[in-house]
């Protein structure tokens, strides 16, 4: 979902809409922290990516099971789409076990 074109309906959307939206930039701002520690092979890297998928995955379990903002999910496909956020974030923090420096 593109949120920030639901930034000029928050107002009328009300608190809950507000929340998720700022729930949402949270996480892309852990997500982008992350991408530059890895890149640049920080000390906490590794702890911070895996706080990324983390965030990530429960951001679009959260999006999946209630939303206040505009929604594009296909009808019918929430508990597939579900089941593959799941397996994704296993996968990924399961891969972020290599990226710690031997």
């Amino acid at each position: 979902m593109r949120i920030a074109g639901a930034y000029p309906s928050l107002a009328a959307r009300g608190v809950p809409a507000i929340v998720e939206f700022v729930w949402a930039a949270a996480v892309a701002c852990i997500g982008v922290a992350a991408g530059r520690a890895v890149w640049t092979r920080a000390p906490a890297s590794v702890t911070l990516a895996r706080a990324a998928i983390a965030a990530a995955a429960l951001r679009e379990l959260q999006r999946l099971v209630w939303t206040a903002l505009p929604s594009d999910v296909i009808p019918g496909t929430r508990g597939l789409m579900s089941t593959a956020v799941v397996l994704a974030c296993g996968v990924l923090l399961a891969a972020s076990t290599r990226l710690q420096p031997r």
